[in-house]
């Protein structure tokens, strides 16, 4: 009995099947109408077209590279590091007045730390760090 249900559900199902298939089957020949065969002709560009909008950078008149190289300072005298800019600030017054040089704020942080000088060798600093020890600042040597 098992055995006539579903022989007869395959012969059933087995028709409708192909009917179907046969039905939504296109040919491979067929051209979409969305596709047009037509080449498009693009105008040719030549090199010479191209223009730069940009103008050249002047150049600063006097520049010697060789007297700048000479003239880079390597190290410094750093005699101070801060958390607090207006300390910072009213300690850079203070050495100032005192030494009668320039002194650099730099923040690195969480420091402003303060930095004297600009030498090309360590062995100025270090002269430099000596006369700051005379007058009761202490420092140390920093490559820049």
């Amino acid at each position: 009995m098992k055995f006539l249900l579903l022989l007869m559900a395959l012969t059933v199902m087995v028709p409708a099947g192909t009917q179907n298939s046969a039905r939504n089957f296109s040919p491979p020949n067929a051209v979409d109408s969305l596709i047009d065969a037509h080449p498009i002709a693009l105008p040719t560009i030549k090199p010479a077209d191209f223009r730069s909008t940009e103008s050249p950078v002047p150049q600063p008149e006097n520049t010697d590279t060789s007297t700048s190289l000479t003239k880079a300072s390597a190290f410094r005298v750093q005699v101070d590091a801060l958390s607090d800019l207006d300390s910072a600030q009213s300690r850079k017054t203070f050495l100032e007045q005192t030494l009668g040089e320039k002194v650099d704020v730099i923040f690195d942080p969480p420091y402003y730390k303060l930095r004297l000088g600009g030498f090309a060798t360590r062995q100025d600093a270090e002269d430099m760090l000596a006369d700051l020890a005379e007058r009761g600042i202490q420092g140390f040597v920093v490559r820049q």
